[in-house]
């Protein structure tokens, strides 16, 4: 798909994002209504999209943690504030809370919502990831 793209529109690319921007636009509907795909069966995209039957909420709920954990929010950067240091978490996270949960004196699982994104290891003084083992 993206070699096919990258010949359909931007070879050469276009004098400025407005006419690339049409390009794009006219492509689309090519590709995913008239052109047959192989490994689609040669059927087209669009023969064969199926709409979702699960809604999509206009605004998701707000993410609330159990009261025993300790509660931060990540900046702009990234980061979290924790005892007077800073710890980088993920800058997809800017302004959302993430939850910290204590093992030991000087480690806490890092939770954003139901999802465990990794270890705060104060002694190594950065949030190590988790493993995908």
């Amino acid at each position: 798909m993206h070699r096919t793209l990258k010949e359909a529109v931007c070879k050469p690319p276009k004098s400025c994002l407005a006419s690339q921007q049409m390009a794009f636009d006219h492509f689309r509907p090519e590709y995913n209504q008239e052109r047959p795909h192989e490994a689609l069966g040669m059927k087209t995209p669009a023969s064969l999209y199926q709409t979702s039957s699960r809604l999509y909420p206009s605004k998701l709920p707000k993410i609330e943690y159990d009261s025993w954990l300790t509660v931060r929010k990540v900046m702009p950067s990234g980061g979290i504030k924790w005892r007077d240091h800073y710890y980088y978490v993920s800058q997809a996270l800017a302004g959302e809370p993430v939850g910290l949960k204590q093992i030991s004196d000087t480690i806490w699982e890092v939770w954003f919502s139901f999802l465990h994104l990794g270890i705060l290891d104060e002694t190594k003084g950065k949030v190590l990831p988790m493993s995908p083992v």
